[in-house]
C-alpha cells in the first residue's frame, strides 16, 4: 500500500549504531537506512522531529510518559524511529511494527586486566599449605634433633642421625654430599625428601603456569556480582525500558541498582569513560558490540567486556500513536528487509571487528607476542633478595666492629702486659 507521496513527522534522537546525527540535516544509522528504504518502496517523504527531554520513552507517576513515547502519545508525530523496546506500558499507549531485531540487554565494563602481584611468588600454594609446610619444616627439625641426641658420640658429624644442612639442601632442591648411616636416620631423611621431592615439583610447575599463561580474574559478570563488588560505578541510559524497570521495581537488589546509578544518554557517549575511568553501563548487546567494533578498529585493542549473564531481552520495533493506519503498510516492508537478512547484514557490517572481544579476558590473539616478565611480576623475590643484602652487610659491619673492637683490646692489653714485664 503506496502512501501516495504523504509527508509524516518522524521522531527520534540518536542512538548509536541505530540513528547517528552528524548535523540537524544529516542522518545516519541501520534505523535511518532502513527508513529511507521505506520511503521509497512506500513513495512517502518525511522530517526528523527530536524529543526535548531525549528520552525513548518512560512512565511518570501521573500516567503519562516522557520521549518518544510520549509525542506519539500526544499525536505530536506520525511514527518514532526508536528503534524502541516493547514493553507492556508502552504497548498500552502507542502500536509497534514488526520487531527490526530481538537483542538482550547486560553490563557493558572495562576489560579486567593482569593485575602484578608483588607477592605472586606465593600464589602457587594456598595459605593453608605455607602454614602446613611451615609447621612440618618445624616439626622436622625438632625430631631431627631429638634424633640426633640419641645418636651415639661415637659416629662422625656428617654421618650423624640428623644434620640441618640436610633439611636446608632438600627444601633448595640441592644434593646432600652425605647420608645418615642409622636406620632411623635414612628412614626419617628419606621421608623427608619424598615429601619435599612433590612440594618443590608442584610449587615449580604452578608457579611456572602462572607466570607464563596467566590467569585474569573477572570480578563481575552479573548485576549481583556489580553491586556487591562495589568497585566500578555503573549507569543507566536516560529514558529506556531498562531506566524506567529499575526506577520502578520492588526488590532490594533493583533499588540498590537506581539508586546507586548514574544517568547517561547512551553507552556510545560515555566510551571513552568506561574504559579510562572504570565505569559499567546497563545497555543492548548490539550497542555493546558496536562500542567494541568501533574501539578496536581505532587502536587494535580489546579495552571492554560483556558481562556473562544477560539481564533480559527486548523486541526493538518502530512504534506508531494508538490506532494508526501506518503500520499495515510499514509491516509488510519491514518483515521483507527482516526476512532476507537485510537489517542483519547492515549490523554485521557495524560490528564485524568486535569478534575479536567477544572472548573471555586472556584470551585475545595475541600472535607473535612473546611473554615479557616485569619487575611487578617478580618484585616480592627481588624484595627478599633486597632484604637479605642489607641484612648481610649490616650483619658484616656488626662483625667488623666487634672484631677491631677485640683487636685493639688485645693490642691494650698486650701493651699492658709489656709494660708491666719491664717494671
Amino acid at each position: 500500500m503506496a502512501l501516495s507521496g504523504r509527508h509524516l513527522s518522524v521522531a527520534s534522537d540518536e542512538w548509536i549504531p541505530w540513528v547517528e546525527i552528524a548535523a540537524e540535516d544529516s542522518w545516519g544509522g541501520i534505523a535511518v537506512t532502513v527508513l529511507e528504504i521505506l520511503a521509497e518502496k512506500l513513495n512517502f517523504t518525511y522530517h526528523y522531529v527530536r524529543p526535548l527531554d531525549q528520552e525513548w520513552g518512560r512512565k511518570l507517576p501521573n500516567g503519562s510518559f516522557t520521549g518518544l513515547v510520549g509525542m506519539l502519545d500526544r499525536r505530536e508525530a506520525d511514527l518514532a524511529l526508536g528503534p524502541l523496546s516493547i514493553s507492556w506500558d508502552r504497548y498500552q499507549r502507542v502500536d509497534f511494527s514488526t520487531f527490526l531485531y530481538m537483542d538482550w540487554w547486560g553490563i557493558l565494563l572495562p576489560r579486567p586486566r593482569l593485575e602484578r602481584d608483588f607477592a605472586g611468588f606465593l600464589k602457587p600454594f594456598a595459605p593453608e599449605v605455607w602454614l602446613g609446610f611451615g609447621a612440618s619444616l618445624l616439626v622436622t627439625i625438632i625430631l631431627g634433633v631429638i634424633l640426633r641426641t640419641l645418636t651415639p658420640d661415637s659416629l662422625p658429624e656428617s654421618k650423624s642421625s640428623f644434620n640441618l644442612a640436610w633439611i636446608a639442601r632438600t627444601v633448595m632442591n640441592e644434593a646432600t654430599e652425605s647420608l645418615p648411616l642409622s636406620v632411623s636416620g635414612r628412614t626419617f631423611l628419606g621421608t623427608w625428601l619424598l615429601a619435599m621431592c612433590v612440594l618443590t615439583s608442584a610449587y615449580s610447575g604452578v608457579l611456572t603456569s602462572l607466570l607464563t599463561v596467566p590467569i585474569i580474574t573477572v570480578p563481575v559478570d552479573s548485576v549481583e556480582d556489580l553491586v556487591s563488588y562495589g568497585k566500578i560505578p555503573w549507569n543507566l541510559e536516560r529514558g529506556t525500558w531498562m531506566h524506567e524497570g529499575y526506577a520502578r521495581s520492588n526488590s532490594k537488589l533493583g533499588k540498590k541498582v537506581f539508586e546507586g546509578a548514574g544517568i547517561v544518554a547512551s553507552a556510545w557517549d560515555i566510551r571513552d569513560r568506561i574504559k579510562n575511568e572504570r565505569v559499567a553501563v546497563f545497555t543492548g548487546h548490539f550497542n555493546m558490540k558496536k562500542v567494541m567494533h568501533h574501539d578496536y578498529t581505532e587502536t587494535g585493542q580489546c579495552n571492554y567486556y560483556i558481562g556473562k549473564v544477560p539481564l533480559s531481552s527486548s523486541l526493538l520495533s518502530m512504534a506508531f500513536p494508538k490506532g494508526s493506519s501506518l503500520v499495515p503498510a510499514f509491516n509488510k516492508w519491514l518483515t521483507s528487509l527482516v526476512e532476507t537478512g537485510q537489517v542483519t547484514r547492515l549490523m554485521s557490517d557495524l560490528t564485524s571487528n568486535a569478534k575479536v572481544c567477544m572472548v573471555r579476558p586472556g584470551k585475545e590473539k595475541k600472535a607473535n607476542t612473546p611473554l615479557v616478565l616485569t619487575l611487578g611480576d617478580l618484585g616480592g623475590v627481588f624484595f627478599l633478595l633486597v632484604s637479605e643484602i642489607r641484612l648481610s652487610i649490616h650483619d658484616i659491619i656488626v662483625s667488623m666492629g666487634t672484631f677491631k673492637f677485640f683487636r685493639r683490646a688485645c693490642l691494650y692489653l698486650s701493651s699492658k702486659q709489656s709494660a708491666y714485664s719491664r717494671l
